[in-house]
């Protein structure tokens, strides 16, 4: 056999392998989901503009908007619809389909699908309903329309299309706000008020203090508030009427300005049980929505926050300085600066520092911790007084008596002072500190 012939055959060969690849494994393929496709409770449609779910709690009808595309419930009331939920169950009545055939002549009452089915649901002029489980729990009994035929349809497609109004209706309650958009944050309570204002990356308290706020904890405590959803509708509006009614008593307000100028509310408030101090509702509104909705306890959470809760307990940000000045009454004065040949001393006299030990000195300041703050009037000044420059900005500290394990630090320009449980505040209080970096 010369190689022409060989080159020919191979090729035969590979067609007929193609050919028997094409028409038996893509035409089972194609029987197959001409199979599924007959199967298919929504035969026939590939697209739903509208639906309808009636369950043996309420009926609900969502549709999406011709114009925005968005979803919408427009029965029993009219408000944006979660689309997330929405599309579950999109793809729910798109992929429903029967397994097995139960009987083609049955009685729907013995199956749960008269006189009040599970879910019936309606499209694209179709009907189907759900009924009860399978004794075997293999599935849910289904019929199409006025058919006859009772069904058996895997049971995780039931799950998915009991939906209340409540379930498939936009359960935010102030819009999607990120974090890097905010400019400030207001958190209004009965007996106080505490205003956040964000510079840069950083959140600071402006009230009732002006300190760093902990960044960690007052990005959570805001994105707790901006994330909050509903749990329940529980009332189609939040009249004051409605509110007095419930003897409904206000726990917070929280007010976001954003940096393009928008400004968002929400307004928070408690029920409590009858003659007892526990909540038996959290209740929110938005003015931009015309709903009272039920909140988590998270709300709860917020309206009992401290504002010692959200400050920075590791304020003390002096590792750029690049000026000290340490006094001691009358009779002790310190200045150094860094230069391009690193610490030099300034006062008493001009001489180069040990770089390392002045750094050392910074690290003592930054990693101190607040344990407390208080503002008793006890502050007991030991006399030394450290300033740190940054720039033009300047950082005053005073360093008061041991209180206990702790110390007592404050700031100079601030009428409270803190505890700081950091020993080693107190060893720098000596001297003998010039000779410790200048060897």
């Amino acid at each position: 056999m010369t190689w022409k012939k060989t080159i020919i055959l191979g090729i035969i060969f590979l067609l007929l392998g193609g050919a028997y690849w094409y028409f038996e494994i893509i035409q089972q393929e194609s029987h197959i989901r001409k199979d599924l496709e007959q199967r298919r409770l929504l035969s026939g449609v590939s697209r739903i503009y509208k639906f309808r779910i009636k369950t043996r709690s309420d009926i609900v009808e969502v549709a999406q908007d011709t114009a925005s595309k968005e979803w919408w419930v427009v029965h029993p009331v009219r408000y944006p619809a979660d689309n997330k939920q929405v599309q579950v169950v999109l793809r729910a009545a798109l992929g429903i389909h029967y397994t097995d055939v139960i009987t083609e002549n049955g009685h729907p009452q013995h199956f749960g699908l008269t006189p009040r089915p599970w879910v019936e649901f309606s499209a694209q002029g179709i009907t189907f309903k759900l009924g009860d489980e399978s004794p075997t729990g293999n599935g849910v009994y289904a019929q199409i329309d006025e058919s006859d035929s009772i069904l058996l349809v895997p049971l995780k497609y039931r799950r998915a299309l009991l939906n209340t109004s409540a379930d498939l209706r936009d359960k935010s309650i102030l819009p999607d706000i990120e974090l890097i958009d905010l400019d400030s944050v207001e958190i209004i309570r009965p007996d106080d008020r505490i205003a956040l204002e964000r510079k840069g990356f950083r959140w600071w308290i402006t009230h009732p203090v002006y300190e760093k706020a902990d960044n960690k904890i007052a990005n959570e405590l805001i994105q707790t508030i901006i994330n909050e959803k509903a749990t329940e509708f529980f009332a189609e509006n939040h009249s004051d009427s409605i509110l007095n009614r419930l003897d409904a008593k206000q726990l917070l307000e929280s007010i976001f300005y954003t940096t393009d100028g928008n400004r968002y509310q929400l307004s928070v408030f408690g029920k409590y049980f009858p003659n007892d101090t526990i909540f038996e509702y959290i209740l929110a509104y938005t003015p931009d929505k015309m709903p009272l909705f039920e909140v988590s306890s998270n709300m709860l959470a917020v309206s009992e926050i401290s504002i010692n809760d959200i400050r920075d307990r590791t304020p003390f940000s002096v590792s750029d300085a690049d000026k000290i000045v340490i006094r001691s009454g009358d009779d002790f004065v310190f200045r150094a600066k860094y230069t391009e040949n690193g610490w030099m001393m300034q006062y008493p006299d001009s001489i180069a520092l040990n770089d390392e030990k002045v750094e050392n000195i910074l690290r003592t300041f930054e990693s101190t911790y607040i344990d407390s703050f208080m503002n008793d009037g006890n502050f007991n000044p030991s006399g030394w007084e450290f300033t740190f420059y940054i720039g033009e900005d300047s950082l005053p500290l005073l360093i008061g008596k041991n209180v206990g394990k702790n110390v007592q630090l404050k700031l100079k320009t601030r009428d409270y002072y803190y505890l700081c449980n950091n020993p080693a505040l107190m060893r720098l209080c000596d001297t003998n500190l010039i000779n410790y970096i200048i060897n």
